[in-house]
This record gives structure tokens, sequence and C-alpha cells, in this order.
């Protein structure tokens, strides 16, 4: 027999949590990028590219994330909005203010790993990346190309949804 202890917090608990954890600093998910980016070799094959191509906008909203995250054994770059997650995680029923989602629905959207909100971490690089790109005013974009040195520039993508642009197309047909 075993006894599960199940530990419940509201809303605003949940976010205070994730925010006052240690952050992913800059420096660990450049490292991070630098090392996916060196040259392999084998006896086969040689992989070798100076860029990569990483997204920021939320895979539930389409949108640049606002405070992104990830779980702290996802092996992606790629973060998820803090408040998207939150509010997206099915609610009990009947909703109960102190028991604000079901207990077993916290798997990372993008790989399935754990993505409870103990295990949540804030990325600051991408908080870095996420207020440059809405400084320079480009708040269509929805990936980056990274360098090997750390360097970056957007990716920006035309307003308006594909699926509109190819209906509007087929109709001028």
């Amino acid at each position: 027999m075993a006894v599960e202890l199940v530990t419940t917090l509201n809303h605003n608990s949940i976010w205070d949590l994730v925010i006052s954890t240690p952050h992913t600093t800059v420096e660990a998910t450049k490292s991070e990028i630098s090392r996916r980016l060196q040259r392999v070799e084998t006896d086969e094959i040689v992989i070798e590219s100076d860029t990569m191509t990483i997204s920021v906008a939320d895979i539930l909203s389409s949108k640049l994330f606002d405070i992104p995250v990830r779980g702290r054994q996802c092996r992606h770059l790629e973060c998820f909005d803090l408040q998207n997650w939150l509010n997206s995680r099915p609610s009990k029923w009947p909703q109960d203010v102190d028991e604000p989602s079901e207990v077993d629905c916290w798997a990372c959207p993008l790989c399935g790993m754990d993505a409870r909100p103990c295990s949540l971490l804030v990325d600051d690089f991408f908080v870095e990346i996420k207020e440059k790109i809405l400084e320079s005013g480009k708040s269509n974009t929805k990936k980056i190309e990274m360098h090997a040195n750390g360097e970056w520039s957007p990716i920006e993508e035309p307003d308006g949804d594909d699926e509109s642009s190819d209906r509007d197309a087929a109709q001028q047909k």
C-alpha cells in the first residue's frame, strides 16, 4: 500500500512559485546552443551548421510568448508561455478555487516530459529575446535564427494566418 500526498495551489501561488524559482540563465542557454552547433564528424557523416532555427512562439497560442518556460527535464530549447500553460490546464469539476486543475495533466506540450509547476523554469535568454523583438516592433516574429556565436536574427512572418491567405488565393482563381 502507498499513500500519495497531492498538494494543490491556486493560480497566483503557482505563478509566484515559477517566477521565484531560479531561472535558466542567459549563459546556460547560449552555451547549450553553442554546444548543439558544434561540428560533428564520424567515419560516415559530417554534420556542420553554424545556425539553427528556434521557435519563439507559444505552442498553444502561436503568438510571441510573454514568460517563456519549459520543464527542467526538457531537452528542447523551445519554450511555451507560462500564462497560457496555466490557463490551458483542465479544471476539476465542479470548479473549486483551491484545486485549479486535474492532477495528472502536466506533460510538456512539446516533448511530453514533466512540466508541473515545480519543474518549470523561466529561460532568461528567451525573455531577453522577447523584449528585443518587441522593442524592434517585430511582434509577428515566430522564429529566430541562432548563430553559434550567440547572435540571433528574427524571422518575421507576414500578418494574417496561412489558412485565410490560402482561401483568399483560391477564391481569386
